[in-house]
């Protein structure tokens, strides 16, 4: 993003040893066959979270410090799931090497030991499924196909379709503008008639945001 000093202080982790994880899209392969698996999986993520958010209260410092390191219980329990430990996270998860990023890994979602239930996983980048930051010239990229509006920002300026003049350390509108289009066209087709196509291109709202802004 614009404001960043480097692509580091955003794609990874505060201790720069891993790669940051962004939890807030998963898409499951849901087909009969696979529901076992599926269940399976989101259960023990579930139980991995509370787990690890009892341990932080209980001030145990490994829990703590993996909270702080994935910054939340969520990612920081699908760290740990999919990694299994501290070997295992650095070395699916590992800044210089991040096998989950580069192919597909397989982890044992078995809700019981002595049991197996093998589940593959595979990471995709934020800004692909999850894009939420600001970019430079506030041009989206082309392989981004999910834009997360977050932060306050975004709550302080929608829903209003008059491009926004506030500012903060990482928003505004110039970085923003694109995103901010689309969600104009698409706001603007719902208050009209539910059910109609999306936009295929949001040109002419770009270029009144540029001249506005």
């Amino acid at each position: 993003p614009p404001w960043a000093e480097a692509a580091e202080d955003v794609c990874l982790s505060p201790s720069r040893k891993h790669v940051r994880i962004n939890s807030g899209v998963v898409a499951l392969y849901v087909a009969h066959q696979h529901l076992d698996p599926v269940r399976s999986f989101l259960h023990r993520w579930g139980d991995v979270t509370v787990t690890l958010l009892t341990s932080a209260f209980q001030n145990e410092s490994s829990a703590s410090e993996l909270l702080e390191e994935f910054r939340g219980p969520d990612q920081a329990a699908l760290a740990l799931l999919i990694g299994g430990g501290a070997e295992g996270i650095a070395e699916r998860f590992g800044a210089d090497a991040c096998s989950v990023c580069a192919g597909v890994v397989v982890v044992d979602a078995a809700p019981k030991a002595g049991e197996k239930q093998d589940v593959r996983v595979k990471g995709f980048p934020a800004r692909m499924l999850n894009q939420a930051e600001s970019l430079p010239d506030g041009q989206l990229p082309e392989e981004a196909l999910i834009m997360h509006l977050k932060g306050l920002w975004w709550r302080s300026v929608l829903p209003s379709t008059e491009p926004p003049a506030s500012r903060t350390s990482t928003r505004n509108i110039l970085w923003n503008w694109e995103t901010w289009a689309w969600w104009v066209a698409l706001y603007q087709q719902w208050q009209q008639v539910s059910g109609l196509p999306l936009p295929t291109s949001p040109q002419g709202r770009q270029r009144r945001v540029l001249q506005e802004a």
